[in-house]
C-alpha cells in the first residue's frame, strides 16, 4: 500500500509532463494581426534606411537610394512602401526612373535586350510613384516612351526569358487596366494561353521546362488571378494550388532550387492574397502547425531585416547564411503588404488601380536642401537635383531651376568621366597583352581617377587592374630599352671588333709592302 501510495505521485506528474508535452506540440500557430505585421514592415524599412546610411525619420529615397532607381536594387522598395502606405519621396524616385528610362532609350537594346522583365518591373515602380507608363519621357527622337506597348503587347520575343516574361507582362497590363490593340503584337488572351501551356502536369511552372519551382508557380498564380473568366484559368489555378499545397514543408516554408528560403514563401503569400486565400487560416496552407507567416518570422533577424537563409545558398552566393539580406527584406516586405491589403479589403499587391498621380510643388524643406547641397557634387546627389529640378520647373520658380540645371550639367560630366574611366579600363583586358602605346591611355585613366570624389571612385570598376596595366606597360618599356642598350652595345662592339680586325688587316698589308 505504502508503494501505491509513492507510486501515485509520480505517475500524476508523469502524466501532467506528458499533457503538457502534447499541448506544446498540438498548440496552434500563431497568428499576427496587422498591426503587429505593419510593425514588422516598420522595421523591415528602418533597417533599409540603416543599410542606406540614413536616419529613421529621413526619406529612403534620397542621395544613393535614387542611383538605384530602373534596377532590381531599387524599384521593389517604392512598390511596397507606396501599397503599405508610407510617406517617401515618391516624386524624387518618379524622376530618377524617367531620367534612368530616358538615356536607356537612347541605346539600341533600350531597357534591355532580351529581358522584358526590365519594362514590367518599371512600369509597377512608376505606377507605386504616381507616374504614368503609357507616357513617361522621350526617346531619341522627340517620342513619347510607352512601357506597356514596349515591355507587353508590342514585345517581340516576350517568351524569350521564359515563362516569366508572359507571367509578368500580364502582371503589368492588369496593373492599371490597360487595354491591348486589336493589331498588337501580343493580345492579353494569346498571353495567357501561353502560361497555361507551359504547365507542369503536377500543376507548378518551371522556367523553361523541368521540375517545377516553387516561385515561378506562385508568380504565375499572380498574374492569373485577375483573369479568372478566361477559359481554363480556374482550373490552371487550382492544379497549381494543389502543387504549392503538397510542396509545403512541416515548417510551413517553402524550397527552391534545394534551399528553403524566405524569398519562396513571401511568393506564395503574394499569390494565395491575390487570390483572397488567407495564409495564415486556409489549412492547406498550415503543416505542422506552422503556417506561411511563421515559416516566414522565422527568417526575421535581430536587426529588423530578413535573412534569405540559414544555410549558405550555392545559387545565391552574394546572401550570407543568417544575415539580413536586401532582395530577402523586400520580398518580404512585399508578402507582408500583400497580406495586409488582402485583410484590409484592399485591392491586390500589383492593382493599381486606386493609385492617385500628383506633381509636388517646390517648399521651403526643398528650398532649405537646395541650398545644403555639397558644392563639390557627386554622382550621388543626381537623383535628389532632378526631383528638386522637376518640383522647381513645376513651381516655374526660376532661379533655382537656373541653379539646378547647372548642378546637374556638373553631375552628367562627372558621370560621363566615370563612363569612359570604366569603357577605358574595359578595353585592356587581357592587361597582360596592354601595349606600349597605351601608356598616355592608362595614365589619363588613372589622372581622371584620382580626380573623383572618394563616392565616384566606388563606381569604377577594376581601377587595381588599371595600375597593373601601367606596370605591364612600365615592364615592357624597361624590356624595349634594355633590349635596345644591349643591341646597341652588341652593334658598338661588333664595329668595335670589325675596326680591329680591319686594322690589323691594313697593318699586314703595310708590313707585306715594305717588306717587297
Amino acid at each position: 500500500m505504502k508503494m501505491i501510495k509513492k507510486i501515485i505521485p509520480c505517475v500524476i506528474v508523469m502524466v501532467m509532463i506528458l499533457s503538457t508535452v502534447t499541448v506544446a506540440y498540438g498548440a496552434e500557430s500563431k497568428i499576427y494581426s496587422t498591426k503587429e505585421l505593419k510593425t514588422i514592415c516598420d522595421n523591415i524599412i528602418n533597417w533599409k534606411k540603416s543599410d542606406q546610411k540614413v536616419s529613421k525619420d529621413s526619406n529612403l529615397f534620397t542621395g544613393e537610394y535614387l542611383t538605384y532607381a530602373g534596377t532590381t536594387n531599387g524599384d521593389w522598395y517604392p512598390i511596397a512602401m507606396n501599397r503599405l502606405g508610407y510617406d517617401d519621396d515618391y516624386n524624387a524616385y518618379l524622376t530618377s526612373l524617367k531620367d534612368y528610362v530616358e538615356k536607356s532609350y537612347k541605346t539600341p537594346q533600350k531597357l534591355s535586350k532580351y529581358k522584358s522583365t526590365e519594362w514590367h518591373r518599371i512600369t509597377l515602380s512608376v505606377l507605386a510613384c504616381g507616374g504614368n507608363p503609357t507616357e513617361f519621357g522621350k526617346d531619341k527622337d522627340g517620342n513619347s516612351i510607352n512601357l506597356i506597348a514596349d515591355g507587353t503587347y508590342n514585345r517581340d520575343g516576350l517568351g524569350r526569358q521564359g515563362i516569366n516574361g508572359y507571367i509578368w507582362a500580364l502582371i503589368a497590363l492588369d496593373s492599371n487596366n490597360y487595354s491591348v490593340p486589336s493589331n498588337a503584337l501580343n493580345s492579353k488572351e494569346s498571353i495567357i494561353n501561353s502560361i497555361i501551356s507551359a504547365q507542369n502536369s503536377d500543376g507548378g511552372w518551371a522556367l523553361t521546362s523541368g521540375d517545377s519551382d516553387v516561385d515561378l508557380t506562385a508568380m504565375a498564380l499572380q498574374s492569373l488571378a485577375k483573369n479568372q473568366d478566361y477559359k481554363n484559368v480556374k482550373d490552371s489555378i487550382n492544379k497549381a494550388l494543389n502543387y504549392l499545397s503538397k510542396s509545403q514543408k512541416n515548417s510551413g516554408g517553402f524550397t527552391s532550387w534545394g534551399t528553403e528560403n524566405v524569398e519562396s514563401s513571401s511568393q506564395v503569400v503574394i499569390a494565395l492574397s491575390a487570390l483572397n486565400i488567407n495564409a495564415q487560416t486556409d489549412k492547406r496552407f498550415i503543416k505542422g502547425n506552422n503556417t506561411l507567416l511563421s515559416a516566414i518570422m522565422k527568417y526575421k533577424t535581430s536587426d529588423g531585416g530578413f535573412t534569405h537563409s540559414y544555410v549558405n545558398d550555392k545559387d545565391n552566393p552574394t546572401a550570407v547564411a543568417g544575415k539580413s539580406n536586401s532582395m530577402a527584406s523586400e520580398q518580404t516586405l512585399l508578402a507582408l503588404s500583400s497580406y495586409i491589403r488582402y485583410v484590409n479589403g484592399e485591392k491586390s499587391l500589383y492593382d493599381f488601380t486606386d493609385t492617385i498621380s500628383k506633381k509636388s510643388p517646390l517648399t521651403d524643406k526643398d528650398i532649405e536642401k537646395i541650398n545644403n547641397l555639397p558644392k563639390n557634387l557627386t554622382t550621388e546627389n543626381y537623383g535628389d537635383v532632378l526631383a528638386l529640378l522637376e518640383k522647381a520647373q513645376y513651381s516655374k520658380n526660376e532661379k533655382y531651376v537656373s541653379t539646378l540645371k547647372n548642378d546637374k550639367a556638373e553631375i552628367e560630366k562627372i558621370q560621363e568621366k566615370i563612363n569612359s574611366i570604366n569603357t577605358t579600363i574595359n578595353s585592356l583586358y587581357p592587361i597582360d597583352n596592354v601595349k606600349i602605346s597605351d601608356k598616355d591611355k592608362i595614365e589619363k585613366v588613372i589622372a581622371d581617377y584620382n580626380s573623383l570624389s572618394h563616392y565616384d571612385k566606388t563606381k569604377v570598376s577594376g581601377f587595381d587592374d588599371t595600375e597593373r596595366a601601367l606596370a605591364v606597360v612600365s615592364e615592357k618599356t624597361r624590356n624595349i630599352i634594355v633590349f635596345a642598350v644591349l643591341t646597341v652595345v652588341a652593334v658598338l662592339l661588333i664595329l668595335f671588333v670589325v675596326l680591329r680586325i680591319r686594322k690589323r688587316i691594313k697593318k699586314k698589308k703595310e708590313i707585306d709592302f715594305e717588306e717587297e
